[in-house]
């Protein structure tokens, strides 16, 4: 609901939602128990996922392929996907790009169609689509915010 409707503090809820998985995904190689830490092996697959993302989120990813890829019917996948995330497989994919672009835009002298390219999109257009709706301004209001930040 907060992807959907940003508004105060909702992107602070969906960077503590996410840590609360990182969390349980560490605790989990680790041999500890939490509640998050997944009790069936759907779940379980569903957090391999979750590193899978984490580590390839600048390629082409789909939802359908990891969902065979761990041997769970589409539907299936989408919906335990949702439960443990509090996100649909796309927000998900699109909150660990640009959240990754912002830091590109911040710390790099990349273009903003470089950094779109770098995040894994390819249209420029939806990458700035997505950008301001998670980040309530665009990649190059970002660059001109963190400019006079920078010249103060």
């Amino acid at each position: 609901d907060e992807y959907e409707h940003p508004g105060y503090a909702s992107e602070i809820s969906m960077k503590c939602r996410m840590a609360e998985v990182l969390l349980a995904l560490l605790r989990d190689s680790r041999g500890f128990s939490q509640e998050l830490v997944p009790a069936n092996e759907t779940s379980a697959c569903i957090y391999r996922a979750l590193i899978h993302i984490r580590q390839h989120f600048k390629e082409d990813l789909g939802e359908q392929a990891l969902a065979k890829q761990y041997g769970i019917s589409y539907s299936y996948f989408s919906r335990q996907f949702k439960q443990v995330t509090g996100m649909s497989f796309r927000q998900y994919l699109n909150s660990l790009r640009i959240h990754y672009a912002e830091q590109l835009l911040l710390t790099s002298r990349k273009s903003i169609t470089e950094i779109a390219g770098e995040c894994g999109y390819n249209n420029i257009s939806y990458f700035i689509s997505i950008y301001k709706h998670l980040k309530g301004e665009t990649p190059k209001k970002t660059l001109q915010n963190a400019s006079v930040g920078r010249s103060k």
